[in-house]
Protein backbone atom coordinates (compact mmCIF):
# COMPACT_ATOMS: atom_id res chain seq x y z
CA UNK A 1 0.00 0.00 0.00
CA UNK A 2 2.69 2.50 0.98
CA UNK A 3 4.66 1.76 -2.19
CA UNK A 4 1.58 2.55 -4.32
CA UNK A 5 1.06 5.84 -2.49
CA UNK A 6 4.75 6.79 -2.86
CA UNK A 7 4.59 6.06 -6.58
CA UNK A 8 1.50 8.25 -7.02
CA UNK A 9 2.97 11.12 -4.99
CA UNK A 10 6.12 10.91 -7.12
CA UNK A 11 4.06 11.25 -10.30
CA UNK A 12 2.19 14.25 -8.88
CA UNK A 13 5.51 15.87 -7.87
CA UNK A 14 6.90 15.40 -11.38
CA UNK A 15 3.72 16.96 -12.78
CA UNK A 16 4.08 19.99 -10.49
CA UNK A 17 7.74 20.44 -11.45
CA UNK A 18 6.78 20.26 -15.12
CA UNK A 19 4.06 22.87 -14.58
CA UNK A 20 6.40 25.27 -12.78
CA UNK A 21 8.90 24.97 -15.62
CA UNK A 22 6.28 25.80 -18.22
CA UNK A 23 4.89 28.72 -16.26
CA UNK A 24 8.31 30.30 -15.72
CA UNK A 25 9.20 29.96 -19.40
CA UNK A 26 6.93 32.93 -20.25
CA UNK A 27 5.73 31.32 -23.48
CA UNK A 28 3.23 33.36 -25.45
CA UNK A 29 -0.15 31.58 -25.41
CA UNK A 30 -2.33 31.26 -28.48
CA UNK A 31 -5.01 33.95 -28.43
CA UNK A 32 -8.02 32.69 -26.51
CA UNK A 33 -6.35 29.40 -25.58
CA UNK A 34 -5.09 28.65 -22.08
CA UNK A 35 -3.40 25.49 -20.83
CA UNK A 36 -3.31 24.51 -17.18
CA UNK A 37 -1.95 21.97 -14.70
CA UNK A 38 -3.57 21.54 -11.27
CA UNK A 39 -2.26 19.59 -8.28
CA UNK A 40 -4.47 18.98 -5.28
CA UNK A 41 -5.17 17.11 -2.07
CA UNK A 42 -7.94 16.91 0.45
CA UNK A 43 -10.59 14.98 2.33
CA UNK A 44 -12.71 12.10 1.06
CA UNK A 45 -15.70 10.28 2.55
CA UNK A 46 -17.35 7.24 0.94
CA UNK A 47 -21.02 6.54 1.63
CA UNK A 48 -21.98 3.48 3.69
CA UNK A 49 -22.88 0.41 1.67
CA UNK A 50 -23.97 -3.22 1.77
CA UNK A 51 -21.21 -5.41 0.33
CA UNK A 52 -21.62 -8.96 -0.95
CA UNK A 53 -18.67 -11.33 -1.21
CA UNK A 54 -18.20 -14.90 -2.41
CA UNK A 55 -15.26 -17.26 -2.29
CA UNK A 56 -15.07 -20.76 -3.83
CA UNK A 57 -12.29 -23.16 -2.85
CA UNK A 58 -11.60 -26.87 -2.94
CA UNK A 59 -9.43 -29.49 -1.29
CA UNK A 60 -9.76 -31.61 -4.47
CA UNK A 61 -12.48 -33.66 -2.80
CA UNK A 62 -15.04 -31.13 -1.58
CA UNK A 63 -15.92 -27.74 -3.07
CA UNK A 64 -16.52 -24.97 -0.50
CA UNK A 65 -18.85 -22.19 -1.68
CA UNK A 66 -18.86 -19.40 0.93
CA UNK A 67 -21.02 -16.27 0.75
CA UNK A 68 -21.32 -13.27 3.06
CA UNK A 69 -23.00 -9.88 3.13
CA UNK A 70 -21.86 -7.00 5.32
CA UNK A 71 -23.05 -3.49 6.06
CA UNK A 72 -19.88 -1.38 5.90
CA UNK A 73 -19.17 2.11 7.20
CA UNK A 74 -16.06 3.62 5.63
CA UNK A 75 -13.62 5.76 7.59
CA UNK A 76 -12.85 9.28 6.29
CA UNK A 77 -9.72 9.29 4.17
CA UNK A 78 -7.79 11.51 1.76
CA UNK A 79 -7.48 12.25 -1.95
CA UNK A 80 -4.39 13.35 -3.88
CA UNK A 81 -4.26 14.05 -7.60
CA UNK A 82 -3.31 16.12 -10.62
CA UNK A 83 -5.20 17.48 -13.62
CA UNK A 84 -3.97 18.53 -17.08
CA UNK A 85 -6.03 20.38 -19.66
CA UNK A 86 -6.85 23.52 -21.60
CA UNK A 87 -9.58 26.10 -21.96
CA UNK A 88 -10.77 28.02 -24.96
CA UNK A 89 -12.55 30.95 -23.35
CA UNK A 90 -15.37 29.37 -21.31
CA UNK A 91 -15.09 25.74 -22.45
CA UNK A 92 -12.34 23.29 -21.59
CA UNK A 93 -11.24 19.68 -21.43
CA UNK A 94 -9.04 17.95 -18.88
CA UNK A 95 -7.52 14.62 -17.89
CA UNK A 96 -7.55 14.03 -14.13
CA UNK A 97 -5.63 11.34 -12.22
CA UNK A 98 -6.09 10.70 -8.49
CA UNK A 99 -5.74 8.27 -5.62
CA UNK A 100 -8.06 7.79 -2.64
CA UNK A 101 -9.11 5.11 -0.16
CA UNK A 102 -12.35 3.72 1.29
CA UNK A 103 -11.63 1.58 4.33
CA UNK A 104 -13.80 -0.38 6.75
CA UNK A 105 -12.18 -2.79 9.27
CA UNK A 106 -13.58 -5.71 7.25
CA UNK A 107 -13.32 -4.23 3.76
CA UNK A 108 -10.42 -2.02 2.62
CA UNK A 109 -10.12 -0.39 -0.80
CA UNK A 110 -7.36 1.50 -2.60
CA UNK A 111 -8.62 3.35 -5.67
CA UNK A 112 -6.73 4.91 -8.58
CA UNK A 113 -8.88 6.94 -10.97
CA UNK A 114 -8.46 8.56 -14.38
CA UNK A 115 -11.23 10.87 -15.59
CA UNK A 116 -11.83 12.68 -18.89
CA UNK A 117 -13.61 15.91 -18.01
CA UNK A 118 -15.66 18.44 -19.94
CA UNK A 119 -15.15 21.80 -18.19
CA UNK A 120 -17.09 25.07 -18.07
CA UNK A 121 -15.94 28.24 -16.32
CA UNK A 122 -16.90 31.84 -15.68
CA UNK A 123 -14.33 34.65 -16.04
CA UNK A 124 -14.76 37.32 -13.37
CA UNK A 125 -12.71 40.40 -12.45
CA UNK A 126 -10.76 40.50 -15.71
CA UNK A 127 -7.81 42.92 -15.85
CA UNK A 128 -5.17 43.80 -18.43
CA UNK A 129 -2.76 41.44 -16.66
CA UNK A 130 -5.40 38.72 -16.26
CA UNK A 131 -7.70 38.93 -19.29
CA UNK A 132 -9.19 35.49 -18.51
CA UNK A 133 -10.44 36.73 -15.12
CA UNK A 134 -8.90 36.61 -11.67
CA UNK A 135 -11.85 34.70 -10.17
CA UNK A 136 -13.02 31.61 -12.09
CA UNK A 137 -15.92 29.48 -10.82
CA UNK A 138 -16.02 26.22 -12.78
CA UNK A 139 -17.85 22.93 -13.34
CA UNK A 140 -16.56 19.62 -14.66
CA UNK A 141 -18.14 16.27 -15.51
CA UNK A 142 -17.12 13.16 -17.38
CA UNK A 143 -16.52 9.40 -17.33
CA UNK A 144 -14.07 7.95 -14.85
CA UNK A 145 -11.95 4.80 -15.06
CA UNK A 146 -11.44 3.33 -11.57
CA UNK A 147 -8.76 0.74 -10.81
CA UNK A 148 -9.47 -0.76 -7.37
CA UNK A 149 -7.66 -3.03 -4.91
CA UNK A 150 -10.07 -4.83 -2.54
CA UNK A 151 -8.98 -6.46 0.73
CA UNK A 152 -11.84 -8.58 2.09
CA UNK A 153 -12.07 -10.06 5.60
CA UNK A 154 -15.57 -11.45 6.17
CA UNK A 155 -14.58 -14.16 8.61
CA UNK A 156 -16.07 -16.39 9.95
CA UNK A 157 -18.69 -16.52 7.16
CA UNK A 158 -15.86 -16.68 4.65
CA UNK A 159 -13.11 -18.78 6.20
CA UNK A 160 -10.10 -16.71 5.06
CA UNK A 161 -9.20 -13.22 3.88
CA UNK A 162 -8.64 -12.54 0.20
CA UNK A 163 -7.46 -9.76 -2.12
CA UNK A 164 -9.04 -8.82 -5.40
CA UNK A 165 -8.13 -6.32 -8.15
CA UNK A 166 -10.39 -5.07 -10.91
CA UNK A 167 -11.32 -1.97 -12.94
CA UNK A 168 -14.64 -0.24 -13.55
CA UNK A 169 -16.23 2.68 -15.41
CA UNK A 170 -18.12 5.33 -13.45
CA UNK A 171 -18.89 9.05 -13.26
CA UNK A 172 -16.85 11.99 -11.98
CA UNK A 173 -18.40 15.44 -11.35
CA UNK A 174 -17.08 18.53 -9.60
CA UNK A 175 -17.65 22.22 -8.90
CA UNK A 176 -15.06 24.69 -7.71
CA UNK A 177 -13.56 28.15 -7.82
CA UNK A 178 -10.06 29.39 -8.72
CA UNK A 179 -8.36 32.57 -7.58
CA UNK A 180 -5.33 33.67 -9.59
CA UNK A 181 -2.77 35.71 -7.68
CA UNK A 182 -0.59 36.10 -10.80
CA UNK A 183 -1.01 35.52 -14.51
CA UNK A 184 0.47 32.03 -14.22
CA UNK A 185 -0.39 30.76 -10.73
CA UNK A 186 -3.30 30.57 -8.33
CA UNK A 187 -5.24 28.60 -5.75
CA UNK A 188 -8.46 26.63 -6.08
CA UNK A 189 -10.93 24.70 -3.97
CA UNK A 190 -13.55 22.25 -5.20
CA UNK A 191 -16.17 19.69 -4.29
CA UNK A 192 -15.98 16.42 -6.23
CA UNK A 193 -18.20 13.34 -6.32
CA UNK A 194 -17.23 10.01 -7.85
CA UNK A 195 -19.53 7.03 -8.32
CA UNK A 196 -19.07 3.53 -9.69
CA UNK A 197 -20.32 -0.01 -9.09
CA UNK A 198 -17.69 -2.61 -8.33
CA UNK A 199 -18.63 -6.09 -9.51
CA UNK A 200 -15.13 -7.47 -9.15
CA UNK A 201 -14.20 -11.06 -9.91
CA UNK A 202 -11.08 -13.19 -9.87
CA UNK A 203 -11.52 -15.28 -12.99
CA UNK A 204 -7.87 -16.23 -13.40
CA UNK A 205 -8.81 -19.51 -11.69
CA UNK A 206 -12.29 -21.06 -11.96
CA UNK A 207 -13.93 -23.92 -10.08
CA UNK A 208 -16.93 -25.58 -11.72
CA UNK A 209 -16.95 -22.75 -14.25
CA UNK A 210 -17.28 -20.07 -11.52
CA UNK A 211 -14.72 -17.39 -10.57
CA UNK A 212 -13.09 -18.24 -7.25
CA UNK A 213 -13.66 -14.77 -5.72
CA UNK A 214 -16.25 -12.05 -6.21
CA UNK A 215 -17.14 -8.73 -4.52
CA UNK A 216 -20.15 -6.50 -5.22
CA UNK A 217 -20.06 -2.96 -3.84
CA UNK A 218 -21.21 0.55 -4.73
CA UNK A 219 -18.65 3.32 -4.23
CA UNK A 220 -20.03 6.85 -3.93
CA UNK A 221 -17.30 9.15 -2.61
CA UNK A 222 -17.48 12.84 -1.69
CA UNK A 223 -14.23 14.84 -1.93
CA UNK A 224 -13.41 18.30 -0.58
CA UNK A 225 -10.21 19.44 -2.26
CA UNK A 226 -7.78 22.31 -2.52
CA UNK A 227 -4.62 22.94 -4.49
CA UNK A 228 -2.43 24.97 -6.81
CA UNK A 229 -3.15 25.84 -10.43
CA UNK A 230 -0.47 26.68 -12.99
CA UNK A 231 -1.40 28.55 -16.22
CA UNK A 232 0.47 28.84 -19.48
Amino acid sequence: MQSRIRCFVFLVSISMSFAVGICTANADPISGWEGFVDVYGGYSATSDDNVDARRISTNFIVVFDENASRSVSYDPSFTVGARFGSYFQYVGFALDISYFEANDPKFENSIFSTSALFMLRAQLFATDDMPQGQLQPYLGIGPGFFFIFHEVDFRPDISSKFDLTDSHIGIDARAGVRWLFSQNMGLFTEYRITHFKSDSVNDSVEINGQPTERVNATMTTHHVLGGLTFRF
